[in-house]
């Protein structure tokens, strides 16, 4: 029995007919199986997404400008680029040119006339082709949409000159639930981001509400690398998410006027509700710091005022010596540059620091206009962003130009420690003082490293030495033979009262009535381990200080200086010490060689964190120290 059919609607129309595919000529069991397959539904709505497909592929080579074309042209090399060099050289026999926009539309146009079988190429590679086929397709598709001539060269940029290519990556029921959304499966996904970054989202980042976060050194652990290599990469991520995330300004999206978000005033900072609103209709999760980081990203027009690290980074105890930052904002390109944001804030928190009895009012705008490096004109706008963010970060009340200062008659940590101090009457160490101020005040719960940060000379404490041991400065005008500081500190106040260099028994003569306890031999190899050239030594045993210009008839030879020790015998003497003792150096230790290294070690570190260190010295260090050893460092 002949059957002619013309389509795959014939084919299931017979099927449902007749059930099976029996009798018909030349359809064995294999060519039944098939049949079977095109009659599916799931075939059939395939043919007819592919039929939709080509017809809009037909009328998008009709549209195409020539920046899209450019753009298509550069993902095509990239997709090329990318095949095995077995299809590469297949395709070279049907494209003698090189295969480009041109010829890929030729190739098509020739496949819909007719059937095209590219020869020399086995089953195994049919798939790769056809998914290399079909993505320039959906690409050649989605590009032809985008009509907005801003979002055009902004495709230019991120396709051409950056290599990302995200668009046909990104299902469709994904783009259909907006640009947030969009960010959500990039950063779920590896399309921008490789799997250890998109593990480290989770880990890292405030992204989500619904996760924590973990320290640095957890992370390390978890990814076998040390917790500074993982800050690094953190601090990096944030760079990529700036360079890479721009891609979602070629989507379009209605939940900003849905949700009445004004994008053309000079500051956009969204409610809780708003940012609960976006999450459910995006079916996202985002914090609504990072909302408004995503935000900033898809409005070009606005950058962000707040710290980033504050926002985006899980924290475990609040910075020190700046405002912690509950929020970002948006502020318009137009005014942002031209007031000093962070110092305006840091006036603010020391306003409020203070103590007052009464609430008071100043002027807001008497208070920005020294922050401001711009016209009058701009005073007006920026006020009322200024108003915005204070009320948000600080809760204060304004009205108009009047910004209300709240009395402030809290009791400071450091407010407590003196009062434990004087109650005490004597210079004591700082767990001496901790434990006072709990017995003084058992309701408070402060540890020792916040009562410690606390004893600061602003405060009117002063150090005994370099052991722990604090003293208030008032004792120095009260009581007999009391003196704060370090014996180098003593020693440098006593020598800037003499025109001379002083003999060793001067000074130790001198320093005998604060330090009872110290001897000449202990004062002079303290002052030689001295690293900030602070005192010069001559014959006799007489020093003086490398600030003062002694008169040359003076007639004193200075003696050959210590030799410091370079940077690697410092390592090794570090090494040695790590090894002898299992624990780092302390600024208490009694032995000089440990003070001394505890010194380096302080000195490596924070040229490390200035960059003045090489990576080789860096790495060698932060190894050295890094390891499980009892860090019980003051």
């Amino acid at each position: 029995m002949e059957q002619r059919w013309f389509s795959s609607e014939d084919i299931r129309n017979y099927y449902n007919k007749n059930k099976n595919f029996e009798g018909i000529k030349n359809c064995g069991k294999r060519s039944a199986e098939e049949l079977m397959r095109i009659s599916s539904l799931d075939f059939l709505e395939k043919v007819k997404e592919e039929d939709l497909l080509n017809k809009q592929l037909l009328a998008s080579f009709k549209k195409l400008t020539p920046p899209q074309k450019e753009i298509i042209e550069s993902y095509i090399k990239m997709l090329t680029a990318n095949l095995s060099p077995r299809l590469k050289n297949t395709l070279d026999l049907y494209f003698i040119q090189g295969i480009s926009l041109q010829a890929f539309e030729l190739f098509y146009m020739k496949a819909q006339e007719k059937a095209i079988k590219i020869k020399g190429i086995g089953r195994r590679n049919i798939l790769d082709l056809e998914n290399y086929f079909d993505k320039i397709k959906y690409f050649i598709v989605e590009v032809s949409k985008v009509e907005n001539s801003e979002k055009v060269l902004l495709f230019k940029d991120l396709c051409v000159d950056k290599n990302i290519y995200p668009l046909n990556d990104i299902p469709v029921m994904v783009t259909r639930l907006g640009f947030f959304k969009v960010v959500d499966y990039l950063l779920t996904t590896p399309i921008l981001f490789d799997e250890s970054k998109i593990k480290l989202f989770s880990k890292a980042f405030k992204f989500y509400r619904h996760t924590t976060g973990l320290k640095l050194r957890e992370i390390g652990k978890q990814m076998n690398i040390t917790h500074e290599r993982v800050r690094q990469i953190r601090n990096q991520t944030i760079c990529d998410l700036f360079k890479k995330l721009p891609i979602v300004r070629a989507f379009d999206d209605e939940l900003l006027v849905q949700n009445h978000i004004q994008t053309s005033g000079d500051i956009i900072f969204l409610t809780p509700e708003q940012v609960a609103v976006i999450n459910q209709k995006s079916h996202t999760d985002f914090t609504d710091g990072f909302v408004h980081f995503i935000l900033c990203i898809y409005l070009d027009k606005y950058q962000l005022v707040g710290n980033l690290s504050d926002v985006l980074f899980p924290h475990f105890s609040k910075k020190k010596n700046r405002h912690n930052w509950k929020n970002i904002y948006l502020v318009t390109k137009d005014i942002h540059p031209y007031l000093d944001w962070e110092t305006l804030v840091l006036d603010i928190c020391s306003l409020l620091e203070k103590k007052t009895a009464k609430q008071y009012e100043i002027s807001l705008r008497e208070k920005i206009a020294p922050y401001l490096a711009a016209t009058p004109y701009l005073l007006d706008r920026v006020s009322k962003v200024v108003a915005l963010i204070l009320r948000q970060e600080f809760d204060l009340q304004i009205k108009g130009d009047t910004l209300t200062i709240p009395r402030n008659t809290y009791k400071q940590i450091n407010e407590y420690a003196y009062e434990a101090l004087e109650a005490l009457g004597t210079p004591s160490y700082v767990k001496e003082i901790a434990e006072k101020v709990k017995e003084l005040y058992p309701k408070t719960n402060f540890t020792y490293a916040g009562i410690r940060s606390s004893l600061k000379r602003e405060y009117g404490f002063v150090p005994i030495g370099r052991s722990s041991n604090f003293g208030l400065k008032k004792w120095e005008n009260t009581v007999e033979n009391f003196k704060g500081g370090t014996i180098r500190d003593i020693t440098k106040e006593f020598l800037l009262q003499q025109k001379e260099p002083q003999t060793l028994e001067q000074i130790t003569s001198y320093l005998l009535q604060y330090r009872p306890h110290t001897n000449a031999k202990s004062i002079l190899t303290n002052l030689k381990a001295d690293t900030s050239d602070t005192f010069i030594f001559f014959n006799n045993s007489q020093i003086g200080l490398t600030q003062i210009t002694y008169p040359e008839a003076y007639g004193l030879q200075v003696e050959q200086p210590v030799k410091k020790r370079t940077w690697e015998e410092n390592y090794q003497a570090m090494t040695l010490f790590l090894q002898k003792n299992n624990r780092l150096p302390l600024s208490s230790d009694k032995h000089l060689e440990a003070i001394v290294l505890y010194r380096w070690m302080s000195v490596q570190r924070n040229l490390i964190k200035n960059g003045r260190v090489s990576q080789e010295k860096k790495d060698l260090f932060q190894a050295l120290i890094n390891r499980n050893y009892e860090d019980i460092t003051s």
